[in-house]
């Protein structure tokens, strides 16, 4: 069985022996992406080949990822078995970049782990607390202007699913809860997920040829994120031949 090709988010180790480099690899995947998933006992090219896999495996990985990784995260390890073969599988995510491994840090560029330079790692840190300056900052929109619709068809999706527990919440909880209102207002993230303001235009299009040169359709659509994504998903689905 083949798992496919290496990605900015996916990588495979042979075996448990190359764990320097997995954890090398885990911190270029969390600097450029913030989530990955890495796989050991399968080749590059995709092929699983498998390998032994225990109790003690299993806790190498832990110990690497906590020994290694910084800041620290807490990733999902697991065997996994397919075609008779054993593996282990390895999920990850963070938002506290920059992330280094053994005290260097890296960065995913298509399936390498590209060391960067002091002048770089500097840049990082510039741009990423930009980045999350922008997230928290306020919005002009109040925090009565929330879609309560959407925000009560994620949590119930969100409970259904397990990612929360079971019970009935307000518009108020759940913005606080994630950390979308600043005052007595939608921080931007908030205002962009759940806002009643359609913040956001989404451009749908269907393409007469592979060239992309001829539209059969098009057709813009504004709302938050939440209610976009299912906007899209219903647009494909239509139109899909």
């Amino acid at each position: 069985m083949n798992l496919g090709k290496e990605t900015e988010t996916l990588e495979f180790k042979k075996t448990t022996g190359e764990m320097k480099e997995a954890m090398i690899s885990i911190s270029s995947i969390l600097n450029k992406h913030g989530i990955g998933t890495l796989y050991f006992g399968v080749k590059p090219n995709g092929d699983i080949c498998g390998q032994d896999v225990s109790e003690s495996s299993l806790r190498d990985v832990s110990r690497s990822v906590y020994e290694s990784i910084r800041p620290q995260i807490y990733p999902a390890i697991e065997e996994v078995v397919l075609d008779g073969k054993h593996f282990i599988k390895v999920e990850f995510n963070g938002n506290n970049t920059p992330y280094s491994a053994a005290g260097r840090y890296y960065l995913r560029t298509s399936d390498e782990d590209r060391e960067v330079t002091p002048e770089e790692l500097k840049n990082f840190f510039v741009s990423n607390e930009y980045r999350e300056k922008w997230e928290k900052s306020p919005s002009t929109t109040s925090a009565k202007q929330v879609d309560k619709n959407t925000v009560k068809s994620f949590w119930q999706k969100a409970v259904s699913v397990g990612r929360m527990p079971e019970g009935r919440y307000t518009c108020p909880v759940i913005l606080k809860r994630y950390g979308l209102v600043n005052g007595d207002n939608l921080n931007n993230a908030g205002e962009y997920l759940f806002g009643s303001t359609h913040p956001v235009t989404l451009k749908a299009a269907i393409f007469a040829t592979d060239e992309k040169l001829t539209f059969l359709d098009m057709k813009l659509f504004e709302d938050n994120i939440y209610n976009l994504l299912g906007t899209a998903e219903d647009y494909i689905l239509k139109n899909i031949q």
